[in-house]
């Protein structure tokens, strides 16, 4: 007996429209559509194991039983024949379910209307059917001997569905990787959607410089506040951390599209701009920081999750990952160019430092800039579209200084200063001029 992909696809139906059954069941952190594939998979491994066993050594049509279940001469009375006969209801079970997997639960996540919601409990429900496993493959495996021997072999079945490695045997890993893949791409989306749409050209040129973070960024760090932290609860730690890191990520690239885009975007930008960009970039790594502390605290009190890994690539969050601040690497980068100062030499900031852009460009790496979405080609985009302000907006901005508003906006960059940085990074960009900080980028 086996499960074809058409049996599979036509399964589907058994299960109702799966998207709309995608919510958590009382008391459960698995939804009404695992629980239907639960109950579905349940039944067919017993009717595997009532069919293999009886199949087996019976006389009559022993020609097709033998074939099907591969145990020619098998005796009721041998007890090499009853674990074989286990051996081969679980070999079947196991080729019915990885179809199950692949043609009925996969395609769910290409639905339409899939949401962030519904791809992370597609998630945590692989890890939990792909925990079932065991329990399908003994159900096949007891009603095999039932049917064969007339009892339940339960010595026979325990030790063989343990002993072939069943950790292995993940069949809906796939459905786990591709759905927080999906996940990850959702909001990644969700959160370009939310920087793009509301990006002025006023937000790099403002009339003086910005005191807090801006409304959208405000917007931003809310919602991955929440998508996040529910990740954290749901997902395992590996998993939750790598959409931590897709969507810092892709906060990042957005954070300087309108400066690094070919075509469109901003014409140009004061330093009072690079005023607002620090707000925002704080908030973005204090939530990543937040985040931080919540995931390593998440995978050390939770065990690893030993199939549901395999949606986050396996392991725990804090094994050799590193900070997910670190995807905030380029805006962070642009910062530190523009206020002539790099994170290690901070106090240097306070001398002016005019004249050390081009060198921090030098010295930057633009190996993990290009990681963190964009490359030195696009910082040199970005910086070409510099401009000063007027001597008597500089002043009012030094004046302003000392209310506390920003240091950076009273010692900006000269135009000529930027443009030697933009050299620097035009050459690195194409190989030349490799220097410091990861050498020359590599295409």
């Amino acid at each position: 007996m086996e499960l074809s992909s058409n049996d599979a696809r036509a399964a589907h139906a058994a299960l109702g429209p799966a998207i709309e059954r995608l919510y958590p069941i009382d008391g459960a952190n698995y939804s009404a559509m695992a629980a239907d594939a639960d109950r579905l998979l349940a039944a067919f491994a017993s009717d595997v194991g009532t069919f293999v066993g009886g199949g087996a050594g019976n006389s009559k049509d022993s020609k097709d039983s033998k074939r099907r279940v591969g145990l020619p001469g098998a005796r009721r009375d041998d007890d090499a024949s009853a674990i074989e006969i286990v051996r081969a209801a679980r070999d079947a079970t196991r080729r019915g379910v990885d179809a199950f997997a692949r043609f009925t639960l996969e395609p769910v996540v290409s639905t339409r209307g899939l949401k962030e919601m519904h791809a992370m409990q597609l998630a945590t429900d692989a890890a939990h059917l792909n925990e079932r496993c065991v329990a399908w493959e003994r159900s096949a495996a007891s009603a095999a001997v039932a049917a064969f021997t007339g009892d339940d072999g339960g010595v026979v079945v325990a030790r063989e569905t343990t002993a072939d490695g069943n950790k292995k045997w993940a069949p809906f890993e796939s459905l786990a990787a591709s759905a927080t893949a999906t996940l990850n791409a959702i909001v990644a989306r969700r959160v370009d959607e939310l920087m793009t749409s509301s990006s002025a050209a006023a937000d790099w040129d403002p009339p003086s410089p910005p005191t807090t973070a801006s409304e959208t960024i405000s917007g931003v760090v809310v919602y991955l506040d929440g998508i996040l932290r529910f990740a954290s609860t749901s997902l395992p730690p590996a998993a939750a951390g790598a959409l931590a890191r897709a969507a810092l990520r892709a906060a990042s690239a957005s954070a300087l599209a309108p400066l690094t885009r070919v075509d469109g975007g901003v014409r140009k930008f004061t330093i009072f701009g690079v005023v607002g960009l620090t707000h925002d970039l704080e908030a973005l790594e204090s939530l990543a920081d937040a985040m931080q502390g919540i995931l390593s605290s998440a995978s050390i009190v939770s065990p690893t999750k030993k199939r549901g890994d395999a949606a986050g690539g396996g392991g725990g969050f804090a094994e050799g990952r590193g900070r997910l601040r670190d995807a905030l690497f380029a805006p962070r980068a642009f910062v530190e160019l523009m206020s002539s100062s790099n994170a290690s030499s901070s106090s240097s900031s306070s001398s002016g430092g005019n004249g050390e852009v081009a060198a921090v460009a030098s010295a930057l790496d633009v190996n993990e800039a290009a990681k963190a979405g964009v490359d030195a080609a696009a910082l040199a985009r970005a910086l070409e579209k510099y401009r000063e302000i007027s001597a008597a907006t500089k002043l009012m901005a030094m004046v302003d200084r000392f209310g506390g508003d920003s240091d950076l906006a009273g010692r900006a960059p000269t135009k000529r200063d930027v443009d030697a940085a933009v050299k620097v990074l035009r050459a690195r960009a194409s190989g030349g001029g490799g220097g410091g900080g990861g050498g020359a980028e590599k295409k």
